[in-house]
């Protein structure tokens, strides 16, 4: 519903009150002095809206909060869970917020961090996390027949021969710059801007699911960052942490 309705609000002043209040917007209740203003606000919304939402837990899970009386109202209609915030003097210094003021501050950091979706501070590329299980998902849900290549960027550390390692792990095939070589043949460029091993070439289609898993798992104990290339199409890129693809921050 888009309003509150109340219907025949009796707190305190309030003698067969009825009111509509529209939602997702903001609303100031005004009047004067015993006018019924917080028996409106927070004797009947508030304490009726908790009331509500604590009676649909479980009966062993309420029983530690608090208890609240119906509100003395004839019907309520479009009342969603509440929250009130108390009004009394609260200790602040020069650094305090809104946030840290009402105490909202640590479950906006939660939320945030659970919702959100982190950018690279150095070249702002996003950097969403995955599960393995999510990744093949997603890699099973590509049109089927689409040819994909498994590639995972490194960046090794100013050591000669440093490639060896990878080939003696069974991988032939490197990609520097965009160039594929294979290791076997030691004919390649020891540095590049951008180095990747190609762990597996893949056809998408029914039946692939144990080899896409597999090679999903092999690309993650090789590096942070799995990149899959498509022909013609968007490069895919999936990490289990919040590494950038891109730069490798």
């Amino acid at each position: 519903m888009s309003e509150l309705i109340i219907e025949g609000a009796a707190e305190h002043n309030l003698k067969g009150f009825d009111i509509t209040i529209p939602k997702q917007k903001i609303i100031a209740i005004t009047g004067v002095s015993g006018s019924g203003k917080s028996s409106l606000a927070l004797d009947i919304i508030y304490k009726e809206g908790q009331r509500r939402y604590l009676s649909t837990l479980l009966p062993g899970g309420n029983r530690l909060l608090p208890r609240f009386e119906k509100a003395k109202v004839r019907e309520i209609t479009g009342l969603s869970p509440t929250l009130g915030l108390k009004q009394h003097p609260t200790p602040f210094n020069s650094r305090s917020t809104i946030g840290t003021l009402t105490g909202i501050y640590g479950l906006l950091r939660v939320l945030y961090a659970k919702i959100g979706i982190p950018h690279c501070p150095s070249c702002n590329f996003p950097l969403p996390t995955w599960t393995v299980s999510e990744i093949v998902n997603e890699i099973l849900n590509l049109p089927k027949g689409e040819k994909l290549t498994f590639l995972v960027p490194i960046f090794p550390k100013k050591k000669k021969q440093w490639w060896k390692r990878y080939l003696k792990e069974g991988f032939t095939k490197i990609r520097i710059d965009g160039c594929v070589y294979d290791m076997t043949e030691e004919r390649f460029p020891d540095k590049g801007q951008r180095i990747e091993i190609m762990v597996d070439r893949i056809i998408v289609k029914e039946g692939i699911k144990g080899r896409i898993r597999d090679s999903v798992e092999l690309a993650f104990r090789l590096g942070n960052i799995l990149t899959i290339e498509r022909p013609d199409k968007k490069t895919l890129f999936f990490t289990l942490a919040p590494i950038c693809p891109q730069c490798g921050f």
